[in-house]
């Protein structure tokens, strides 16, 4: 194709989008649109530039359109749509416009979908920040942190794109009371970044740390409630109660003796296997110092047994017999082998039962 009939071609699609606009907008945008239109179509074919050159342009120029006249930018979207025939770069454009265009909507999925294709035709940290910002908006927090994290890792982004990005990321985490990891970043930004366009995060840094200290002091309070009110009812002899009571005062705030009580509770319910798992938790907090840990072990030991792991109870029973003998704990040190003694003997005498019957 020859360099005069390529041209034409080019000039009557502009044109031609270009009467579609103007078509289904009132007269008084109109003059307005078409003014600007007209002034950039001028310039675009004035450049020299090639008929592909010459779309992108114009395809931008029409996205920009959208930005001054709010109402119609549904129609923007679907003149947008109807333009992916041409060359790579300006289907990228059209679709991040058009992705744009529904982030004004509000819908945020719909312009999720357009900046996938963006990204897909070629990434950028533009594109990839404009899809994250979109999977955030539509509830998609966790797949927007992993895109907003890329976009962070990127040498070639924009300093100041970096920055809307933290704070995108900083945003999430707050929503989702991550303050921790919002400081962790914060801090790490910091350390990296000394550019005007991060000086901001001295203060959220500051604020967050207050943030974390009111909301454990606060989630402290409410675990000390529900731990009291299990008391009572373990007192009380409603074990069932209790456990639920406990579990709640472990969910706002794990706490080694909340986890013994709730244990011992789930225990004299026959809920061997939820016993054991909040003994093995303890145990954990504890270590192997504190003397109450002795205690404990001889309960998972227990629990062990009732749900057929013989091993693991026997393990347990000679570890809390050893433990016993350290603190100084007689009475335990008994308990303890004599449970040992117990198992021991009826192990053995299942087995030769067992044995006989073959």
């Amino acid at each position: 194709m020859n360099a005069a009939k390529e041209k034409a071609e080019g000039d009557d699609k502009l044109l031609k989008y270009i009467q579609d606009l103007m078509q289904e907008f009132p007269r008084t945008e109109k003059k307005a649109t078409a003014g600007f239109a007209k002034q950039t179509e001028a310039g675009v074919a004035d450049s020299g530039k090639s008929a592909d050159e010459r779309e992108t342009e114009m395809l931008a120029t029409l996205g920009n359109i959208q930005w001054l006249i709010y109402p119609y930018k549904k129609m923007v979207v679907n003149m947008f749509k109807r333009l992916f025939g041409m060359n790579k770069v300006a289907k990228r454009e059209s679709e991040m416009a058009s992705g744009k265009s529904l982030m004004e909507l509000a819908d945020y999925v719909g312009a999720a979908e357009h900046f996938q294709i963006a990204v897909k035709l070629r990434k950028s940290p533009d594109s990839e920040f404009a899809l994250a910002e979109a999977l955030s908006k539509a509830g998609h927090s966790q797949f927007a942190l992993e895109i907003f994290r890329g976009v962070l890792s990127q040498k070639d982004a924009d300093v100041g794109l970096k920055a809307r990005t933290a704070r995108q990321m900083l945003s999430i985490y707050r929503n989702n009371s991550r303050i921790e990891e919002a400081i962790a970043m914060l801090e790490g930004l910091r350390n990296q970044h000394k550019e005007p366009e991060f000086e901001w995060t001295g203060k959220e840094i500051s604020d967050l740390r207050s943030e974390l200290t009111a909301s454990k002091a606060e989630l402290r309070a409410r675990s000390q409630d529900h731990f009291r009110k299990g008391q009572e009812l373990e007192a009380t002899g409603d074990c069932g109660k209790a456990a639920e009571k406990f579990g709640l005062s472990l969910d706002e705030c794990f706490d080694p003796e909340t986890a013994r009580r709730r244990g011992w509770c789930c225990e004299r319910l026959g809920r061997y296997r939820e016993a054991g798992q909040d003994y093995a938790a303890c145990l954990k907090a504890f270590g192997a110092a504190e003397p109450k840990s002795a205690e404990v072990m001889f309960r998972l030991a227990i629990c062990k047994y009732y749900t057929g792991e013989y091993e693991e109870c026997i393990r347990g029973l000679r570890m809390a017999a050893e433990r016993a003998e350290h603190f100084g704990l007689p009475e335990l040190r008994a308990d303890a082998d004599c449970c040992l003694s117990l198992v021991d003997t009826r192990l053995k005498v299942f087995a030769c039962s067992h044995l006989g019957r073959h």
